[in-house]
């Protein structure tokens, strides 16, 4: 098929020519339909001059975040992403928050430097965030976005929060510390179980040892 390394190299060279401008159309394509994301999500905020319905069987406003927006949008947005309405209702908060108050990490999105997910991934931990900590946050992790991998991204993006509100982590910890135990059966064999549960460290060292 080939007569010589020099044709063979070219031809899988040409191949991946190929995929790189297809990836890069992608990633366009990816910006692009970000951009058209936030102003969909935008567009369906609830229109301030306009009275939120009350009544129970009218068209009504759905709280995301700090805005009001049209019921339906989740609902939309699970069915053009193919996902759960809960899930559209993060992607919907995520989206508007990047939006509105990282713009440096939204720009990345906007030139196609960076995919939405991963910025998405930023605009969720910092959820609950003060709102004058975003922008340090926004300028600590924008240069990385789109140039690490995930857990390095993560790890920049807690450390940019740890500088910006050094108690946040903390509380944010201590609200998910809690106590709990969850048990239930084993339908292949009627004699065992499963455990799941978050218990101090030293209980579950006991209870590892003891089985």
């Amino acid at each position: 098929m080939y007569d010589s390394v020099e044709q063979w190299r070219a031809a899988s060279g040409q191949e991946m020519t190929e995929y790189v401008a297809l990836r890069r159309l992608i990633e366009m394509l990816e910006a692009e339909a970000a951009m058209k994301l936030a102003q969909v999500i935008d567009s369906y905020a609830w229109p301030g001059e306009l009275p939120e319905p009350e009544v129970m069987d009218e068209f009504r406003a759905e709280q995301i975040g700090d805005r009001a927006y049209a019921e339906d949008l989740t609902s939309e947005l699970a069915i053009v992403h193919k996902t759960s309405t809960g899930a559209a209702f993060y992607m919907v908060e995520e989206v508007a928050d990047l939006a509105c108050w990282k713009p440096l990490c939204w720009q990345k999105v906007a030139d196609g430097e960076a995919p939405l997910w991963q910025a998405r991934r930023i605009a969720g931990a910092c959820r609950g965030l003060a709102l004058p900590a975003w922008s340090l946050v926004d300028q600590q992790v924008a240069p990385v976005l789109g140039a690490v991998g995930p857990i390095r991204l993560i790890r920049a993006t807690e450390a940019a929060i740890a500088l910006a509100d050094p108690e946040f982590l903390t509380r944010r910890a201590n609200q998910n510390s809690y106590r709990h135990v969850h048990t239930g059966a084993d339908k292949c064999d009627p004699l065992t179980g499963w455990v799941s549960a978050r218990v101090d460290r030293a209980d579950a060292m006991s209870f590892e040892s003891m089985v």
